[in-house]
């Protein structure tokens, strides 16, 4: 459940803009939350990048301690894209991880959105 909850704060951010663009009238509680989760970007952004790799490795079979926490595959992946295009700026001293990330960069209202549908779902 701790994955979910940060991808629907994660998909929340990264998906902001496209949420903006379909639906107008709620573009000023947008805005709002936006601001709110702003100053909490760096953080929010290695809770979930660790939140799914961990659930990552939990499905593969790793013995870990987080296995009442974890998801599936697709909550854990687009966990850890999240994460990496949150922290996209804040990546320059891991060069694969900055580079990964801005791989991924160009999509991430795409992934945003996902993981908040997706996350979602889940919870639903």
């Amino acid at each position: 459940m701790l994955v979910e909850l940060g991808n629907v704060i994660a998909g929340f951010k990264l998906g902001a803009p496209a949420i903006k663009k379909v639906v107008p009238p709620a573009s000023k509680v947008v805005s709002n939350l936006e601001e709110v989760i702003e100053p909490w970007q760096t953080g929010l952004g290695w809770a979930v990048l660790v939140l799914g790799v961990i659930t990552i490795i939990d499905r593969i079979g790793a013995p870990t301690y987080m296995h009442y926490f974890s998801s599936g595959y697709p909550q854990g992946i687009l966990a850890t894209a999240s994460g990496l295009v949150i922290l996209k700026d804040d990546l320059k001293k891991f060069p694969g991880l900055y580079h990964l990330a801005q791989t991924l960069a160009p999509m991430g209202q795409i992934i945003g959105i996902l993981a908040l549908l997706s996350a979602l779902y889940r919870l639903i």
